[in-house]
């Protein structure tokens, strides 16, 4: 099932456990995040007062952990698996490009930014490269390096009141308005995909210019579970019928009472599933 990015909010060990079992079909994506990389990386790389170590202070067991690191994310892609790296680029351009490079390391399949913080000229074709624009930029390294540009648009953790919520305060405008704002801009700028929460995907889908945006959505809850933080969410076999792409799933896929974490992510895999098709097969 190609629809399902799996947020992998787990331990590195728990990640390599999961993917050495293959419970997960390799169609399935892996986000990662920064703070997935922090946790692995900050202890073999950073002393206890939080500075960088020199390579005259790594220890054995430093090195150990690095190569460990390295050796995951080279058996994820081993075993196949797509590597969305879910971090959330909010710098100035000319550092969004470096950044991007430096991950390009990985062979991410995609890397997100966030749409706001690196628009900036709306210049997108010009004799003066500084002048283009940061999304246009951003874009184009990613493309470079053969990843997908993705940007991120109103978190799905925002509340959308009308009047009153954490969206209509931040941008005096729902999130419908804001994200179809942001899609617009992501077209003109080269993206492939784009990150909003599957109540915004009917809005997108009736503007036929915006079909070349892949829609990644967050806020993905199974009937009757916990939605926890997020505030704009939808069950997995809505969104598909609306015409998101990839249904970003956390919780739904890592919870449950099972100890171990290769048994938690199967079962739920399981239901996930279940609940798609029996949804496919009572329409």
């Amino acid at each position: 099932m190609e629809s399902i990015i799996w947020s992998a909010d787990v331990t590195p060990a728990e990640l390599q456990a999961v993917i050495s079992a293959g419970v997960l079909p390799t169609t399935v994506g892996i986000k990662l995040d920064q703070q997935f990389f922090a946790s692995a990386l900050s202890s073999p790389l950073k002393s206890k007062d939080g500075q960088p170590k020199k390579p005259s202070e790594l220890t054995p067991s430093d090195l150990g952990d690095l190569l460990y690191f390295y050796r995951l994310i080279g058996a994820i892609q081993e075993a196949g698996y797509p590597i969305f790296l879910d971090w959330k680029m909010s710098e100035i351009p000319s550092k969004a490009v470096g950044i991007t490079q430096e991950l390009g390391f990985f062979l991410p399949s995609m890397l997100n930014c966030m749409a706001g913080s690196l628009y900036t000229t709306g210049i997108y074709e010009t004799n003066d490269p500084k002048q283009i624009d940061g999304l246009r930029q951003y874009a184009d390294a990613c493309r470079d390096l053969g990843i997908d540009p993705c940007a991120v648009t109103v978190l799905t953790s925002k509340d959308d009141t009308k009047n009153t919520g954490v969206v209509f305060r931040e941008f005096r405008r729902r999130a419908a308005e804001q994200v179809l704002f942001y899609a617009k801009l992501l077209v003109k700028a080269g993206f492939t995909d784009m990150v909003c929460s599957a109540q915004e995907a009917m809005i997108i889908r009736k503007h036929p210019e915006l079909d070349q945006l892949r829609l990644n959505c967050p806020g993905i809850r199974l009937p009757d579970t916990d939605v926890r933080d997020q505030k704009r969410t939808m069950t997995p076999a809505k969104a598909l019928r609306l015409g998101v792409n990839r249904l970003v799933i956390g919780s739904n896929l890592t919870d449950g009472p099972e100890p171990d974490i290769v048994e938690r992510v199967s079962k739920n895999w399981q239901r996930l599933v279940a609940h798609i098709e029996s949804e496919v097969i009572s329409r």
